[in-house]
């Protein structure tokens, strides 16, 4: 009993670990087919394959979580590269388009228009009815690219977002460094051994009960001298042992380890330190 609360005192003495974390996530594994299909806005089709797992400590906790998030954003792609152009193309050419026609509506075009790049492009001495078509195209094409990039836009702020539900964090057990474990059960065996030696040099005293007329085993020699000594009977609650000084002082020893284990367990699980 002593040496088991040696190894518990000294263990909850011992400063144990900071708090390690168990952070578990999805590794997603992009073939070239589904990264094809991600850069066509179809984000959600990137196939779960593994659960990965990383043990931390708390203050490295939110670093980490950011580098996740920020690994989860589709690399620059080409088609998406030239749906922005074409975008863009579509967006300065509906403005022109626009511009002119209000331009050519009023009668006040200028030399500057009639050179323009626009004029020549969308063929501004046609007839009105051609170049509101063309306006319509552009309008269209703006229109239709622009729905496209909201759409991928879109799909992969839900595949983050529910990347980032799928995140699990879970505390680990208290743990404690080997250093500990060594110490602790040193020491552990250290006062066992202790205490074993100490009890064969100090032996407690023990009463044993009257054999009543019954022969027990343990046959007295008698002398002729002692044969006037008579057997008497006590009980045993009427009789005091005195046990030896080292006898008190290994109990009082092994009763304030005790105690004192106990103290120090009670503290530190209400969190006292």
């Amino acid at each position: 009993m002593t040496s088991v609360a040696s190894f518990t005192l000294v263990m909850a003495i011992w400063p144990p670990r900071p708090t390690q974390l168990r952070v578990e996530f999805p590794q997603t594994n992009i073939s070239r087919a589904a990264s094809s299909q991600a850069a066509t806005g179809n984000a959600k089709d990137t196939a779960t394959a593994t659960w990965s797992h990383r043990v931390m400590a708390q203050d490295n906790l939110e670093g980490f979580r950011q580098r996740l998030m920020q690994a989860q954003h589709p690399k620059a792609s080409a088609n998406v590269g030239w749906v922005r152009w074409r975008s863009e193309v579509a967006e300065f050419y509906a403005t022109a388009e626009q511009s002119r026609g209000d331009t050519t509506a009023r009668g006040d075009m200028t030399d500057q228009d009639a050179g323009s790049p626009v004029q020549f492009a969308s063929h501004s001495k046609q007839a009105s009815p051609k170049r509101a078509a063309w306006a319509d195209f552009w309008a269209a094409e703006k229109q239709r690219t622009n729905e496209w990039l909201e759409g991928y836009e879109q799909a992969n702020r839900e595949r983050i977002e529910l990347f980032a539900q799928s995140i699990r964090v879970e505390p680990l057990p208290i743990s404690w460094p080997p250093h500990a474990w060594y110490w602790a059960t040193g020491i552990g065996l250290a006062v066992a051994i202790s205490g074993w030696l100490w009890a064969d040099a100090f032996p407690a005293r023990q009463l044993k009960p009257a054999s009543l007329g019954f022969d027990s085993g343990d046959n007295i020699e008698r002398s002729e001298s002692t044969s006037d000594w008579a057997e008497m009977a006590f009980r045993t609650e009427w009789v005091a042992v005195r046990q030896p000084t080292g006898v008190w002082a290994r109990r009082l020893a092994g009763s304030g380890v005790i105690a004192v284990a106990t103290v120090v367990v009670a503290a530190r699980v209400m969190g006292a330190f």
